[in-house]
């Protein structure tokens, strides 16, 4: 199964009323309609609000047993009340369980994240040239080329070289903007270039 939370952190007993008391209003606000990936983006204290709240998909055993126990009751896209570990106050949701498996293709820039600002083609590539370039990577997918190959050609990404096989993964873990492009291909299909805060990329549904 796959979850989202938000998680509210507290250290003290004034800390903890306010936490459950912020977390039965984040519940109502997603009963009714509000975004639980943004509102756990503003507001969860763990390492998962840069992924919009997304924990993944697990089995029984791999999480504390007041979360696991409130998580395997809950129905597809369901929401939790407030849960109590010893990491804090939880909301859950429930989260449907698909899975793609994707080839990935990424041509960065100067500008973007995670871009070492170093004397390398990347650290001294233009946003303009990083698009130029996706495009001709592109445009070789469309003549028939293998993914793998133009990959190997144009990618900075490490994989690049072994293939370009990112794996499987479920909704959700990749971020908003690879959802809305992957889960939309059908098996076999490629994406046209799109752009993130990462450079731009192509990616392939293998599954």
């Amino acid at each position: 199964m796959a979850v989202r939370h938000i998680l509210l952190e507290f250290s003290n007993d004034r800390e903890r009323e306010a936490a459950f008391s912020l977390a039965r209003e984040l519940e109502q606000k997603i009963n009714n309609g509000e975004d639980m990936a943004q509102l756990a983006k503003k507001h969860s204290k763990d390492g998962t609000a840069p992924r919009v709240g997304f924990l993944g998909a697990a089995e029984r055993g791999a999480w504390v047993q007041p979360f696991e126990d409130a998580a395997f009751a809950l129905g597809i896209d369901e929401v939790s009340g407030p849960v109590e570990t010893e990491y804090g106050v939880h909301i859950l949701r429930r989260e449907a369980l698909s899975e793609v498996k994707l080839m990935h293709l990424l041509v960065a820039h100067k500008d973007a994240k995670n871009v070492a600002k170093k004397r390398s083609p990347v650290g001294r590539r233009t946003r303009a040239e990083a698009l130029t370039m996706a495009e001709e990577a592109l445009a070789l997918l469309k003549e028939g080329s293998e993914f793998s190959e133009v990959a190997a050609q144009y990618s900075d990404t490490p994989m690049a070289k072994r293939g370009a096989d990112l794996g499987w993964f479920v909704r959700g873990e990749l971020g908003p903007a690879f959802d809305e492009v992957a889960f939309a291909l059908d098996p076999g299909s490629h994406s046209e270039v799109f752009e993130t805060v990462f450079g731009f990329h192509i990616i392939l549904r293998m599954e």
